[in-house]
């Protein structure tokens, strides 16, 4: 088990990372009100938060399904029973905060398949994800273990229209430079 749910190449990577880039980036741009709402009402977002716990649910008990185990192998069968009770439970009981939580979970599973496609590459350009994986890891841990964090670091962000604008321009910038290498050198 190498990666996620197939081969990840880097441009497949890169081309995640450009798209995801380029998507934040035109509505921050586009419709910056509703974004600033968005992104500042994000930790207490009901929707965000289910969807976000179901798929790091999944993907984690994808993740041990597939981790050889030679002792504790027997029970992995008791993963389909657990995911959907867990989801229960973590909806039930943690739902503070918990779209900042998840989100954060998803920044820990999503740093691995791009360190693991990046780190034989022969090119100085690959340094660029790796980077950007190490920042989602880092951030997804504090996100994690203090989730009012996430107020902090997006209100100097997001203070005026024309300043979410400006991040939104940085965002579409740096989609497209990770587009470019997607296309030109990975």
């Amino acid at each position: 088990m190498d990666t996620f749910f197939f081969n990840l190449t880097s441009a497949q990577a890169a081309t995640f990372l450009g798209a995801l880039g380029i998507f934040a980036g035109v509505a921050m741009i586009a419709i910056p009100e509703s974004t600033r709402a968005f992104l500042i009402g994000f930790g207490r977002n009901r929707t965000a938060a289910w969807i976000l716990a179901a798929v790091d649910l999944l993907w984690s008990a994808w993740l041990v399904y597939h981790t050889p185990m030679e002792r504790l192998g027997f029970l992995k069968p008791a993963l389909y029973p657990a995911v959907p009770i867990a989801f229960y439970l973590i909806i039930t009981y943690m739902d503070d905060l918990l779209a900042t939580r998840a989100l954060g979970g998803l920044l820990l599973l999503m740093a691995n398949p791009i360190l693991l496609c990046m780190r034989w590459l022969d090119t100085d350009w690959r340094y660029l994800p790796i980077v950007l994986a190490y920042v989602w890891a880092v951030a997804g841990i504090a996100l994690v273990l203090s989730p009012y964090l996430w107020r902090r670091w997006v209100a100097p962000l997001l203070k005026s229209n024309a300043r979410c604008r400006a991040v939104g321009i940085l965002k579409l910038a740096g989609g497209a430079l990770f587009l470019w290498l997607a296309r030109q050198v990975f």
